[in-house]
Parts: C-alpha cells; sequence; structure tokens
C-alpha cells in the first residue's frame, strides 16, 4: 500500500457539495446523487492510476474502478463528501472496496487495547506495515502494530488467492527479465526506468519496490 496524501485544492465538485451538504440526512442517497466523475479522474492521476488498496493498474474509465469511503458514509455522514475521505479502487469484487463495504475499525482492539486503527493510504504508516513476499502474499511488518496490520488485511482480502497469484506472476516474471539482463547494465538500468516509477501504469509498485534487489 502507498501512501499518498490529497491535495489542499479539492476538486471544484466535491467541494462545492461539502459545502452544501456538511451532514446528508441520507448519506447513500446524497452519494448517489452526486456526479463523481470529476473526483474520479482527480484520484486517478493522485493515485498514479493504481488501486489505493491491492495497487492493481485500474482502467481510466468510469466502469473501471470504485470509489470508496474509507470512513464509511453509512456510519459518518459528515465524511460523504471529505475528499479526504475517498479513495480510487479497483472493482473485484472480492477485494479491497467491495470486499470492504462498511466494514472499518477504530480505537480499541478485541483486547481492549487501544490502536489507531484501519491502514489507509493516507497514514505514512501504510508503507512500513506491510511486507510484500515473492510467493505473492502480503503479512504485517515487524515494526507493525500487529492486530491493526492484520485486521486491515483481512477487511481489504489482500490475500485472496487470485490477487496472490498475480503478485507472485508479476514479480516472478520482473526477476526473470532482471536476471536476464544481469550482464547489460545499460539495458538493465533502462528496464528499471521504465518498469520502477510512478505513472507507468504497471501494477504493485510497493511489492516491487520491496522486492526487487539489484
Amino acid at each position: 500500500m502507498r501512501h499518498f496524501t490529497h491535495p489542499s485544492e479539492w476538486p471544484p465538485t466535491i467541494r462545492d457539495e461539502y459545502r452544501a451538504q456538511r451532514h446528508p440526512t441520507d448519506p447513500r442517497a446524497a452519494w448517489d446523487a452526486f456526479d463523481a466523475r470529476e473526483v474520479r479522474d482527480a484520484l486517478w492521476q493522485l493515485q498514479h492510476g493504481l488501486c489505493a488498496y491491492c495497487e492493481r493498474v485500474l482502467e481510466p474509465v468510469p466502469a473501471g474502478s470504485s470509489i470508496d469511503h474509507v470512513i464509511p458514509k453509512s456510519d459518518h455522514p459528515e465524511v460523504t463528501f471529505l475528499y479526504t475521505n475517498l479513495v480510487l479502487c479497483c472493482t473485484d469484487s472480492q477485494t479491497c472496496n467491495l470486499h470492504k463495504r462498511r466494514r472499518y475499525f477504530a480505537g480499541a482492539d478485541e483486547t481492549g487495547r487501544w490502536t489507531p486503527g484501519f491502514i489507509a493510504p493516507g497514514q505514512a504508516r501504510c508503507e512500513t506495515s506491510f511486507v510484500y513476499e515473492r510467493d505473492g502474499s502480503v503479512r504485517p511488518s515487524e515494526s507493525a502494530i500487529e492486530p491493526d496490520a492484520t485486521e486491515t488485511l483481512r477487511i481489504l482480502n489482500l490475500n485472496h488467492h487470485p490477487l496472490k497469484t498475480e503478485r507472485r506472476e508479476y514479480l516472478a516474471a520482473l526477476d526473470q527479465a532482471i536476471a536476464s539482463m544481469v550482464d547489460q547494465v545499460d539495458a538493465l538500468m533502462a528496464f528499471l526506468h521504465l518498469e520502477m516509477p510512478l505513472g507507468n501504469l504497471k501494477p504493485f509498485y510497493s511489492a516491487k519496490r520491496q522486492c526487487i534487489r539489484i
């Protein structure tokens, strides 16, 4: 999961809607009536075309992505049009936004110990809370608050078998490509220059950054 922060300048449509409806009485109906195209485009640019949670590549069309309210609007109507509460996600029904739905947690865990709660891309700790393995799995890091990281992975289902397979196969292909160019420094550097930067519509940025070692 890659950390990013929303700019202080909001897209005009949601800025105006937030000013007009700070606390909608029916958040679902209010959101459904809102034209989210400008917000979707802004989030796509902000996230470099990657799902906020699993980092798959998103299609730059409305049907190719879904907008998640990190803090659920159904439980907290005041965040319905809060731009900083919105992220753009893939449309896999078994992971990310469509699996998360209203699930969210904050405060104390089941033992009563206080924790910061759900780990979202807006938190810098999202980049250090998870370890990406070459088998495609994701686990809590040693520096993570383990209950938070474990529950976040469960809510987002980031170890769903097809998603794990995609990660594993992508990382294996990268390893193979790098191995084939190990004696060709210029070619290897050109390959990495194309593969590693954000904005190149290549998936699994965080997994690559952790796993690829030259």
